[in-house]
């Protein structure tokens, strides 16, 4: 009889620990079912990608791209040779529903020219520093469509 209450005992036991998990703080907790424990998950995914939203967002623009095929600065050296522009752009922001899927896209629906201060060498053996400005487009709104 004695044997059979252990034995019992050490079922419990199995089974409490089987039904438990250990947390990184060491404390002992009951196990979530894997489906709420995935929803979960899934939710702080799709609430991640809410966060980007649709918005001029900064980006690295290449002043050379910027030029006009005829301008006179292609052969200086530009300082500064990026600029950081507010763009709208489809890959930094989400235009999707609550399940992840990225039902529209996120596009420019007002800018403005905004003029850059250029510096240049005019005679790239000198130290001698020129100024133009450069209108590059900035997108002050965009919206999902």
């Amino acid at each position: 009889m004695q044997s059979m209450k252990l034995l019992l005992l050490l079922l419990c036991v199995v089974v409490a620990v089987n039904t438990m998990s250990v947390s990184s703080m060491g404390k002992v907790s009951p196990r979530k079912s894997g489906k709420s424990a995935a929803e979960k998950a899934f939710k702080l995914e799709v609430k991640q990608l809410k966060k980007m939203k649709c918005k001029p967002r900064l980006v690295k623009v290449y002043v050379a791209d910027e030029l006009g095929e005829t301008s006179d600065y292609h052969d200086k050296w530009l300082f500064p040779e990026v600029l950081a522009v507010k763009r709208c752009s489809a890959s930094y922001s989400y235009c999707g529903d609550n399940l992840g899927r990225d039902t529209k896209i996120c596009a420019t629906t007002t800018h403005k020219m905004k003029n850059f201060t250029i510096r240049y060498l005019e005679n790239n053996n000198s130290n001698n520093f020129e100024y133009f400005k450069l209108p590059i487009k900035v997108d002050s709104k965009c919206d999902c469509v």
